[in-house]
């Protein structure tokens, strides 16, 4: 079993001289200025959604999203760094494990250096351990600095994920699958499809009523998702589609939450596209199921990610994570922006 992190006991971590260090639920920072921030330090950063007010507003009333665990630095009255923290129900190996999912690690570049991202994230992992989390979780570009940062403060990669993106024009035929589209549905309309083929992907956060109506109804309109589905017990399926501009790409089609049983549903809900518009989604890289589809659906593979895991509990969420031979769904509102 894998011997857990040693949380940082409380009050270790260092002052900063000129910075005051608080969570969001001591002294919260305003929409407004986060925004501003997310702005200044992800406007040219490649391929996350471009940020602003709206997408600020929707995403702090992320289901879960906890002011306690979420931190920032403040210099004077100006907010100079951030981050987020979600607490989540995940599968893992088909038992239950509490994560923190930290989002959104910035700093303002004027403010870099000072080690601002490190007395966060430890504060963070402070605040998880106390309320009993089994683990914190994130998302980022591998051989990175920031990779390297998290990596110092104990982090494990523990999964590895591709972008995939299939270029406007590419045609690779389709097969019958009838994929239909679905108008504002209600979680209960399609639970038991949504939980029949989650069965075979870990990662996949437990969805209550609130947490769909966020993820799938509640979104800013110019991400607004399409739902498709597949009926039928023989070959069911779900996608989640939006139309979006990335950082660096322009506008493009994520799909999301992409579950199938049959490789060849991707390919014919890709024929349902927009032939003038680039196709990109992520998925597991050890995922032998969905490179399949993929690959017959024209998409090719492009950078990487890597999911990070901080262990809070005795070396069990970590020891689950790197056995699990199950594909891991990826969360895209932490690793893109929705």
């Amino acid at each position: 079993m894998a011997e857990a992190n040693r949380p940082h006991r409380p009050g270790g971590v260092a002052v900063i001289a000129g910075y005051h260090i608080a969570s969001h639920a001591q002294q919260p920072p305003d929409d407004r200025r986060l925004a501003a921030l997310a702005s200044l330090c992800f406007g040219s950063y490649p391929g996350v959604l471009r940020p602003s007010l709206g997408f600020v507003r929707w995403f702090l009333r992320r289901p879960g999203l906890a002011p306690a665990l979420s931190q920032a630095a403040w210099h004077g009255d100006e907010l100079v760094a951030s981050l987020f923290v979600t607490e989540a129900v995940l599968s893992v190996g088909l038992s239950p494990c509490r994560v923190g999912l930290v989002d959104t690690v910035m700093t303002a570049p004027e403010h870099r250096g000072q080690g601002l991202a490190s007395a966060l994230i430890k504060r963070a992992i402070d605040a998880a351990a106390s309320l009993g989390l089994e683990a914190m979780l994130l998302y980022t570009s591998p051989d990175t600095g920031p990779y390297r940062l998290y990596a110092s403060l104990g982090f494990r990669h523990v999964k590895s994920l591709d972008y995939w993106r299939r270029p406007p024009g590419a045609c690779s035929g389709s097969e019958p699958c009838a994929w239909e589209t679905l108008l504002s549905p209600e979680p209960e309309d399609l639970a038991a499809e949504y939980e029949q083929l989650m069965l075979s992907h870990d990662g996949v956060p437990v969805h209550d009523a609130r947490l769909w109506r966020w993820r799938k109804r509640q979104r800013p309109a110019s991400i607004r998702p399409t739902l498709w589905r597949v009926r039928g017990q023989g070959a069911p399926a779900m996608a989640t589609c939006a139309r979006l501009r990335l950082t660096g790409e322009g506008s493009s089609l994520l799909l999301s939450d992409v579950l199938f049983s049959e490789p060849a549903c991707l390919q014919a809900l890709c024929a349902r596209m927009p032939p003038d518009i680039p196709l990109i989604t992520v998925a597991d890289t050890n995922d032998s199921q969905m490179r399949t589809a993929l690959e017959l659906a024209a998409f090719r593979p492009g950078a990487q990610e890597a999911m990070l895991s901080y262990c809070l509990d005795s070396g069990g969420a970590i020891a689950a994570l790197s056995a699990s031979k199950r594909p891991w769904l990826p969360l895209t509102e932490s690793i893109i922006g929705i």
